[in-house]
């Protein structure tokens, strides 16, 4: 059904073109508050072959500038242009009692009040007003509809339990 591993590597952004002549580059970081960046002071790619030691995180008209040590120069930071950089799941800032990750809530199974299994959490959307649970069917689901769901706490999700890897939600099947 679902495989959660702990230890997970975990996307935060990409690298995208060289800022500058000195080794700075934009970074297109995943998250919502780029000063959380700060915390890292290491990413890897995905294949775990290059760790790049950050040197600089600073913000510019709301795009993250980003520089790493031994990454001197503008050809040197367009070789590593649209690499994927991660951290490990350990490095992770603790959260509040009853929020979590998006990743944690991936693959995750949904069930409404009336215990009908609607299907798997695909991913999550980000809409503006509310997140939104894309959930797809398996074989076990009551249908083959795939649904989008509103996250919004207590009106629609009622309860969220990572490890029995559930979510219960207020939402007919009809839906």
């Amino acid at each position: 059904m679902t495989n959660r591993s702990k230890g997970r590597d975990i996307l935060l952004g990409t690298i995208g073109k060289p800022y500058g002549l000195k080794g700075e580059c934009y970074f297109y970081y995943f998250g919502k508050e780029p000063k959380n960046l700060n915390l890292y002071k290491e990413f890897f790619s995905k294949d775990h072959s290059m760790l790049l030691r950050v040197k600089t995180i600073r913000e510019i008209k709301d795009r993250v500038i980003i520089s790493f040590e031994n990454i001197d120069s503008r050809t040197n930071v367009e070789e590593l242009r649209d690499l994927d950089l991660y951290i490990s799941e350990d490095q992770l800032v603790d959260l509040e009692v009853g929020d979590f990750y998006w990743y944690q809530l991936e693959n995750l199974k949904v069930v409404n009040l009336e215990g009908n299994f609607l299907g798997l959490v695909s991913e999550l959307m980000e809409t503006g007003k509310n997140d939104v649970l894309v959930v797809k069917p398996c074989n076990d689901s009551i249908d083959s509809k795939s649904r989008l769901i509103p996250y919004v706490k207590e009106k629609v999700i009622t309860s969220v339990d990572i490890e029995n890897q559930t979510i219960t939600v207020n939402w007919s099947k009809e839906f």
